[in-house]
């Protein structure tokens, strides 16, 4: 069996150091053949040389050169990720208005009544980040008669897998997700 590209593999050459330095081939390659006594003699991700240049006897480095380079090509960053999800249904109420309201949220909010005053400026722009779109989160449907209901989801995400993203259309998201399972 002749293997050309194992060194490239990361699994050494295929040839043993001698007694007179010189290189003899062996019998095996990166997968060994029926002879088990030669199976053992190098760590995988290893390889075995006599050039002067790279000794493997003279530096432990040299001979575990195929090993270092492998930090290039794998890593243990995956890009898979366990997301669970709760959905819980509130009762949507119309947020205090900000004018009609006789002041109140403005002084909860911090201003002081004068519109140009910089902490009701500021007031205002907080208001505005609180209740983006007017409105807020009520109580809890069936928390008065303790029929809480929430869905739950388990979903296993591969951002690995490219997809795309358009505003209001279904690409290709669904192939980013490996598992998917609802509880009731």
């Amino acid at each position: 069996m002749n293997f050309g590209d194992a060194r490239d593999a990361g699994f050494g050459v295929n040839e043993r150091v001698s007694a007179d330095t010189a290189t003899t081939p062996l019998t095996f390659g990166a997968i060994p053949n029926s002879d088990a006594t030669q199976r053992d003699i190098l760590p995988l991700f290893s390889e075995r040389r006599a050039d002067a240049a790279i000794d493997t006897d003279r530096n432990p480095y040299m001979m575990y050169q195929p090993m270092s380079r492998l930090g290039n090509l794998v890593t243990d960053h995956s890009n898979v990720y366990a997301i669970w999800v709760t959905v819980g249904y509130f009762e949507v109420e119309k947020a205090p208005d900000w004018v009609q309201d006789e002041g109140k949220i403005q002084e909860r909010l911090g201003g002081d009544g004068n519109v140009a005053s910089p902490a009701s400026v500021a007031a205002q722009a907080l208001y505005n980040r609180i209740y983006p779109d007017g409105y807020m989160l009520g109580k809890e449907v069936g928390s008065d008669t303790g029929d809480v209901k929430r869905p739950r989801g388990f979903y296993i995400i591969d951002r690995s897998e490219p997809v795309g993203f358009r505003p209001g259309e279904d690409l290709n998201v669904e192939k980013m997700i490996r598992l998917r399972r609802r509880i009731e």
